[in-house]
C-alpha cells in the first residue's frame, strides 16, 4: 500500500526535445493534470506547453524511449 501512495505523489509527462541538449534548449511537454473546479470537484485536463529542458529540482528523471521521426504525426495522435 505504501508503494501505491508513493507513486501517486509523482506527476508524469511526455517531453519531446533534441537528443543532445544545448544550453537554453527548448522542448514540448504533454501531460494531463488534475485540478479543482469551482464546485469543489476534480477534473482532468490536457496541456501541451513549450518548456525549457534545463534540469530542475522538480524533474527526477528523464528517459529516452525513442526517436521521433515525424513530430507532426506524433502530435496528431495526442488528445486535444
Amino acid at each position: 500500500m505504501a508503494n501505491i501512495i508513493l507513486i501517486t505523489r509523482y506527476h508524469w509527462a511526455l517531453l519531446i526535445g533534441p537528443k543532445t541538449e544545448a544550453e537554453g534548449g527548448m522542448g514540448t511537454r504533454y501531460h494531463a493534470k488534475e485540478r479543482l473546479t469551482q464546485t469543489g470537484e476534480t477534473e482532468w485536463y490536457y496541456e501541451e506547453r513549450d518548456t525549457s529542458l534545463t534540469p530542475t529540482s522538480m524533474l527526477l528523471v528523464r528517459v529516452m524511449i525513442g526517436k521521433v521521426e515525424d513530430r507532426d504525426r506524433l502530435v496528431t495522435q495526442q488528445p486535444h
